[in-house]
């Protein structure tokens, strides 16, 4: 609403409508929604010169693409399902890449999957991002490093101007958490980060987080 003061115009108050995709929100999820939208530093500056009032409107999001994972052999016996690049959607963002395995015993007996074993291989430009629910891999590269993640870990590696590495599941096997059955239950994620342009002529470096802090309901 706009009024006049001395000649000239002024915001009073401002209204302004949000759009929530996704009909199953909760009421507690609906007012974290708000406190969040409250807290913007543009939402701040308003208030002090105007009534700034916000409304909620749930609304089903639309489907915009369905990209179903493909099959593809990562190392002899042992699979995962490829999301992305997909033919109509080459990344999502800086996200070039993406793979997604198990769960799957990969014990290598009793018709069961071969464990992960991806001899070395190079990288340039571009980060990886590796994530595990279950199960153990070992990682080793040109920069020195060696790392085993476990569940709840992360391990980042930037390539940069170029780096070799490799991913052995063998080798990491004696570090599974214990299966009823004696099977070795590995479940994961790769993702691939296009680094920007600044960023590729850098030395390659490795970062590795040994637990994820879970903040959902926090933000």
């Amino acid at each position: 609403d706009e009024v006049k003061d001395k000649g000239k115009l002024r915001i009073d108050h401002i209204s302004r409508e949000i759009t929530l995709h996704g009909s199953k929100l909760s009421a507690a999820d609906k007012a974290n929604c708000l406190r969040i939208a409250n807290m913007c530093p543009v939402h701040k500056t308003l208030e002090q010169s105007a009534v700034v009032s916000t409304s909620l409107r749930a609304e089903a999001a639309p489907l915009l693409l369905h990209i179903a994972g493909r099959s593809a052999e990562l190392s002899p016996g042992f699979s995962v399902q490829r999301v992305i690049p997909f033919h109509k959607k080459r990344a999502v963002g800086p996200w070039v890449f993406c793979d997604h395995y198990g769960p799957v015993d990969v014990s290598g007996q009793g018709g069961a999957a071969e464990p992960m074993d991806v001899a070395p291989h190079p990288h340039i430009g571009v980060a990886t991002l590796s994530f595990l629910f279950s199960g153990a891999i070992l990682h080793r590269d040109s920069i020195g490093i060696e790392k085993m993640i476990l569940p709840g870990a992360v391990n980042y590696m930037s390539s940069g101007r170029g780096v070799v590495h490799s991913e052995r599941g063998r080798d990491a096997l004696p570090h599974f958490a214990p299966h009823p059955e004696g099977k070795k239950m590995l479940h994961g994620l790769q993702m691939w980060i296009g680094l920007p342009r600044e960023h590729e002529d850098e030395e390659p470096n490795f970062h590795h987080a040994g637990e994820v802090p879970d903040i959902s309901g926090k933000v």
